[in-house]
């Protein structure tokens, strides 16, 4: 995909930002995600809402024992995890006790498709 620039250059996409309308680039926003992936943009505001509902709620964590289970038990036989990432949602996935690397620790978070 291309970028698509609106008037101020910025690309309405991505957000990168060219010096005219008329630059041809290939879009960050389809260059992280195959085509079962997530785009950059998605990732980030999947993210985003994950950390801001985290947070909200007091900022509770999963215990290391939980953050195993789930990534043995579920995510692992599961087809949309790839490379540490869900790619339904675009989260990382791991082992990580510290929850703003990792989803898996943030206790306000769940499987997108409700595997856990």
């Amino acid at each position: 995909m291309q970028c698509q620039f609106d008037q101020s250059c910025k690309c309405v996409h991505c957000g990168y930002v060219a010096r005219n309308q008329k630059t041809f680039r290939r879009c960050d926003a389809s260059q992280d995600g195959d085509e079962d992936g997530v785009s950059v943009i998605g990732r980030v505001g999947g993210y985003a809402a994950a950390v801001v509902a985290w947070v909200a709620d007091g900022m509770p964590r999963r215990a290391q024992e939980d953050i195993d289970a789930i990534l043995g038990e579920h995510c692992q036989a599961c087809p949309h995890f790839v490379r540490n990432t869900c790619q339904l949602c675009g989260c990382a996935i791991s082992r990580d006790p510290r929850a703003m690397r990792n989803k898996l620790a943030m206790a306000t978070e769940h499987c997108p498709i409700g595997r856990w």
